[in-house]
């Protein structure tokens, strides 16, 4: 795949719309967000800026500044800034450490039973557990 953001924007796009063997995937037509980009025209584009994510905790003075910008200029090329509000984002830290060491074990199972390097034999009478 090229580098290049225009070189990005002229492949061809495989990797939007519906997948027929993929179940979370949507059958709406995908709007073409690199064309509205590549002319500047976002007009009527809303755009969800979630508000527990922008307000700055924990974020560098730069990266809000550089943020902020980002929101001018979408804001200044048509498009409708929206504040969308998520309050189970304070639980979202907890839940991945939750969820993590389940998805990884899971994930994990499949290689029970894979035997790794060279076997060794029980001894005769006994199980393969207490060897």
């Amino acid at each position: 795949m090229r580098t290049h953001r225009a070189g990005r924007r002229s492949a061809p796009r495989t990797d939007r719309g519906h997948d027929p063997k993929d179940s979370t995937s949507l059958p709406d037509d995908v709007p073409e967000f690199a064309k509205a980009a590549s002319t500047h025209d976002i007009t009527g584009m809303r755009i969800g800026v979630i508000k527990q994510l922008s307000h700055g905790e924990g974020y560098e003075q730069g990266v809000l500044d550089a943020f902020q910008s980002s929101l001018d200029s979408l804001r200044e090329a048509g498009a409708e800034i929206v504040e969308v509000d998520c309050p189970s984002f304070d639980y979202a830290l907890g839940a991945y450490y939750l969820i993590m060491p389940s998805e990884a074990s899971s994930n994990l199972a499949r290689y029970d039973g894979v035997r790794y390097g060279s076997r060794a034999l029980p001894e005769e009478g006994r199980s393969p557990s207490s060897a």
